[in-house]
């Protein structure tokens, strides 16, 4: 079979996962915990979910937005809100239908995987693809924190290419030798 690619890169949150299921339940647990019930009703979560997003330094960050949206009796609780959370946010990972097929499916066909996160949590993600036993298919694991550039910026994908296409000349060249 001829393939027309031999590389395929896949962002990990809300392509990989289902982030906004993930986000209104951590929205809910972390209320839970901190009330005893969850004040979010449907129309907040399409309030959070579609709010202005900070990119290109327009629009504001998601703490903020959540500090402006309840007049919270103290920082404290707010903090302590924000800390449950992101341990749920952290502890919660839903796979998008389908995904873990088309992995395995891909790699049967000899096309390599890497992952590129905004995230800078690897750890977190390896040990997620442990759990849905998918970490032997993605021996490469990118974080723009590491790179230096943000995605969607394509350099992102430029540095990804280039130490790919590094790796793939060295074993060709440790071929041609042995």
């Amino acid at each position: 079979m001829d393939l027309r690619y031999n590389l395929v890169i896949l962002d990990f949150h809300g392509t990989m996962t289902e982030n906004i299921l993930r986000t209104i339940k951590s929205y809910h647990e972390a209320a839970i915990k901190l009330w005893g019930a969850s004040p979010f009703d449907k129309e907040y979560y399409q309030r959070v979910l579609t709010r202005p997003a900070q990119s290109g330094g327009s629009g504001i960050s998601h703490k903020e937005w959540l500090q402006k949206q309840f007049a919270w009796k103290n920082n404290d609780e707010f903090d302590r809100f924000m800390e449950s959370f992101k341990e749920t946010m952290s502890s919660i990972y839903m796979p998008v239908p389908g995904m873990q097929r088309t992995c395995t499916d891909l790699i049967s066909m000899g096309v390599e995987l890497a992952i590129l996160t905004d995230g800078s949590d690897i750890k977190e993600i390896k040990t997620q693809l442990n759990t849905w036993r998918l970490g032997y298919l993605f021996p490469r694991l990118y974080s723009s924190h590491r790179t230096g550039i943000k995605k969607p910026n394509p350099d992102t994908i430029g540095f990804i290419l280039f130490y790919w296409t590094l790796k793939n000349r060295e074993l060709k060249s440790q071929k041609t030798i042995h």
